[in-house]
């Protein structure tokens, strides 16, 4: 988080570390750690195997905005804690941060479980109020993929494109909370947060979310790929405006666009051409047709849809056989496999005894 005179990182691995958000510590219960002015505070199961478990850790300076908001720690059930921090900005005004630590379910757990820990942290949102900026640091073991529609509020078009069942459902939770997570909205090298041990495959699960009226504050969320830490997961930061009140920037004007196929109504025509004759006539004629046009052939949506969009089902369908196709044509060409020594030796040996027997 940052203002013009002051410089705060939620993040995994810059010099100057403001707070953390962890997952997976392993520890049990609710517990406080200090250390060198650093405190880290902890919750868990607090019976059964020792896995999963959250924690914040926080800075000196982030000590001193939690101590001012009231030093208060907020547990949603095992899997999710929260603390609140009172900061001010560059003209000295205050401003509340809720600061959130969250473990979701591995993908391959029931639905109810699932369920329950869903339940949690909309307890932990609502809970929340709209004067408090909301920030959610999680692990959340499923696949969001990336925006696939101009209504999509909740990703932004960069990132991992693959979704699974857990991703979709958590997306639809998200949206339904208003929520939208941070790094899909800028341009970066990597987004891979996690990589599958076995199949190597990439995958984007751990995110920062906000609330969608807050995405405006942050200035930058990213893969932190240069810290090396005890996990296989790689860590991310968000980097957060800190101001009571942002100024609004004003909207840009809606694109017009002159569709002449509007041409082929009567109505339209005789309006363009009644346009043309009671234009300017200082102007030359192409001016004339041309604020002519404008005036009665403008709209802000385009004419037709885009020639994909238009010839989508057809082209989904051909991309499928062309894929296909390809994936045959490498299988049948596949180069056959040298037979080893070992193989090559054991075959003469098996001749030589059937010719002893004969």
């Amino acid at each position: 988080m940052t203002t013009s005179s002051r410089s705060y990182w939620l993040s995994c691995g810059k010099v100057v570390v403001f707070a953390v958000a962890v997952q997976e510590t392993w520890r049990k219960g609710q517990l406080s750690v200090e250390n060198h002015g650093f405190v880290m505070l902890c919750n868990g199961v607090t019976s059964g195997a020792c896995r999963g478990g959250v924690s914040i850790v926080m800075s000196p300076q982030a000590v001193e905005a939690w101590i001012a908001a009231g030093s208060s720690v907020m547990y949603f059930g095992p899997r999710i804690i929260a603390v609140k921090f009172k900061l001010l900005d560059c003209k000295n005004r205050k401003m509340a941060v809720r600061f959130v630590s969250a473990y979701a379910p591995v993908s391959t757990s029931g639905q109810k479980v699932r369920n329950e820990y869903l339940d949690e942290l909309q307890k932990c949102i609502i809970s929340c109020s709209d004067e408090e900026v909301l920030i959610i640091g999680t692990d959340a073991n499923a696949s969001m993929g990336t925006r696939t529609s101009a209504t999509d509020h909740v990703l932004g078009p960069y990132g991992i494109s693959k979704q699974n069942v857990a991703g979709h459902l958590f997306r639809d939770f998200c949206e339904t909370m208003n929520l939208c997570s941070a790094a899909t909205f800028f341009t970066k090298r990597s987004y891979t947060t996690w990589r599958h041990m076995r199949s190597k495959f990439h995958y984007q699960l751990d995110h920062f979310l906000v609330r969608r009226m807050h995405l405006n504050r942050v200035v930058d969320a990213c893969v932190y790929g240069a810290l090396v830490l005890d996990s296989d997961h790689t860590p991310i930061r968000m980097k957060l405006r800190v101001a009571r009140n942002l100024k609004h920037k004003a909207g840009r004007p809606a694109t017009l666009r002159v569709n002449r196929g509007l041409l082929k109504c009567p109505t339209a025509q005789s309006n363009f051409l009644d346009a043309v004759e009671k234009a300017d006539p200082s102007l030359s004629l192409p001016e004339r047709v041309r604020c002519a046009a404008k005036a009665t052939l403008s709209a802000s949506y385009r004419a037709q849809p885009g020639w994909f969009q238009q010839c989508e089902a057809d082209l989904l369908k051909l991309i499928a056989a062309r894929i296909a196709a390809a994936r045959n044509f490498r299988r049948l060409n596949r180069p056959e496999k040298k037979k080893t020594r070992g193989s090559t030796a054991s075959i003469k040996k098996g001749k030589s005894k059937g010719c002893t027997c004969c």
